[in-house]
């Protein structure tokens, strides 16, 4: 073969190498892949082959490096990096290969599988607020199965803070599955389950838990028709529980024994600021009993008693509690059934309190002497603390006004609630001159006729206005010139000067009459139009 019909070749043949660098080599593509048929490309790979070995033999003689003589085309190898370890160095929200077991913080799977378990539809509700710090899950019907699964699903839940669960239908046992729940998430610090009906065993459950899970600040029990077989284990929670801080147990069935019990409880606890016990029926002396454990707490702040039938021996020693609390600020006494005398016997402990601030106790059967007892404590307690008063639906009266007003020189920020005071009815200045006359006429007993008649000389039946007005005046009616000017009009029909004081007299009660109902509607007009402006 010739050496131009090698060269030739060569130049189709595809790739040709060149020594680069010393001993490393680059193929050089020279141009586009043979497109040719299969049989004329195995002819030019044989041609190819012939000439390489025909350039090999030249170049051995001539001391050039020959084509087995260059080293791999490949790349030097790079030093590679030893592989990062599982979850470490990535950065990427794609789902990653095998990335099967990654940790469900929110629970969401869990949740999906227990409902599937304990047969209920999942709260899609529920499953979108997972990540959330507050979950909100008030009127959603779970009953106790529901429960149970969302239970399952938090106890792996990091997200959420705060808790509200209200009026599920819970009971017993959806209140236990809570209570084994928070056994294990430690992250839930405000539960709120009230309206469940979670009865004394659903309550001994979350009793036991919150002694367990010091975590718990925040519980709310209002509306679960608990009793007094439940404030024993409710009484041990508050003593052996040093984080709990808010505490509602509102609007359920303690009565004075529990009073007694929980009374003692709170005396001794150190962490509640806030309790919440209002719409029970403590009475009597489980009021007194309750009070005396005020007295001998450090710590509560806020204390709501509303609707306890307190009466005045409960309101006696809520007195002396307040001489020695020193911690209390607000205190709800309103609808207890405290009379004048209770207020009083409540104001001789704020005489000597300096850190109540707001005292409500409105809706109570006070008069405006209970009202003023407690403002005058405000007024010579240098000390007192007091910001708000309210006296709801109490009506006070002109004293408890001018001391308000002296008070008020001296705080004048202090906050007033009391019940409207009635307006007099307005009447006497809407009389006319005719009603004016009948007034005067029934309540005399007086009979005109006889004084028209003295006028009349001829026996005519009219006397002039001058003698009509002389006439009246001496029977007792006493007119300015005005009125009498406006009786002479409508007297005087025919506009003549004379008057027929024979009609005048049998129509003057009807006239006056008439006169007075429309006084009457103008009246009640004017009185529904202050209530318009009032309740605006």
């Amino acid at each position: 073969m010739s050496r131009s019909g090698s060269a030739g070749n060569r130049e189709n043949e595809g790739p040709t190498y060149e020594q680069v660098e010393g001993t490393k080599a680059i193929a050089i593509p020279t141009g586009p892949p043979s497109r040719d048929d299969p049989g004329e490309t195995a002819a030019r790979r044989s041609v190819s082959r012939d000439s390489e070995v025909s350039s090999d033999s030249r170049k051995k003689r001539s001391g050039t490096p020959t084509s087995d003589q260059f080293v791999s085309l490949d790349p030097a190898p790079v030093p590679q990096e030893p592989e990062p370890e599982e979850g470490e160095g990535y950065d990427t929200d794609l789902e990653l290969p095998g990335d099967t077991d990654t940790y469900d913080m929110s629970g969401k799977t869990v949740y999906l599988q227990a409902c599937k378990k304990f047969n209920v539809v999942p709260v899609s509700f529920f499953i979108r607020h997972m990540f959330d710090e507050e979950l909100i899950l008030r009127h959603h019907g779970l009953g106790p199965t529901g429960a149970s699964a969302v239970a399952v699903a938090m106890v792996s839940n990091t997200n959420v803070l705060k808790m509200d669960i209200s009026d599920n239908w819970l009971q017993a046992e959806g209140a236990k599955a809570m209570a084994d729940m928070l056994q294990e998430n430690c992250y839930v610090a405000d539960l709120n389950l009230s309206d469940n009906r979670i009865g004394h065993e659903g309550l001994h459950a979350i009793a036991a838990t919150i002694i367990n899970n010091p975590n718990i600040s925040h519980l709310t029990l209002s509306g679960n028709q608990l009793d007094d077989n439940d404030s024993e284990a409710l009484a041990e929670a508050i003593l052996n529980n040093n984080k709990l801080e808010y505490l509602d147990i509102s609007h359920n069935n303690f009565s004075h024994f529990s009073g007694d019990i929980l009374g003692n409880a709170i005396a001794e606890n150190t962490s509640i600021k806030h309790m919440d016990m209002s719409w029970n029926n403590l009475t009597g002396k489980g009021a007194v009993m309750f009070a005396k454990g005020v007295k001998n707490n450090i710590i509560i702040k806020r204390l709501n008693l509303e609707m306890n039938g307190f009466s005045n021996d409960g309101c006696k020693e809520m007195g002396e509690a307040l001489k020695i609390n020193s911690t209390l600020e607000e205190l709800n006494l309103s609808n207890n059934r405290i009379n004048t005398e209770g207020a009083v016997l409540l104001s001789k402990g704020m005489m000597i309190n300096e850190n109540l601030k707001v005292l409500r106790i409105g809706k109570n059967p006070l008069d405006s002497a209970g009202c003023y007892g407690c403002l005058r404590t405000v007024h010579d307690n240098i000390n007192s603390a007091i910001e708000e008063l309210d006296f709801a639906d109490v009506e006070c009266n002109d004293d408890f006004e001018e001391l308000l007003a002296s008070v008020k020189e001296i705080k004048p920020d202090l906050v007033i609630r009391r019940g409207l005071r009635e307006k007099p009815v307005r009447s006497t200045t809407l009389v006319t001159p005719l009603a004016k006359l009948q007034q005067n006429v029934e309540k005399h007993n007086v009979d005109l006729l006889p004084h028209f008649q003295q006028f009349d000389k001829g026996n005519s039946g009219s006397i002039q206005k001058e003698d009509f007005i002389s006439a009246i005046k001496a029977s007792g009616t006493q007119y300015t010139k005005d009125e009498a000017e406006t009786v002479v009009r409508g007297a005087d029909i025919e506009g003549n000067g004379s008057i027929d004081y024979n009609e005048f007299v049998a129509t003057l009660k009807e006239r006056a009459a008439e006169e007075q109902l429309d006084t009457m509607k103008q009246v009640v007009v004017e009185s529904w139009k202050d209530l318009l402006i009032q309740s605006n």
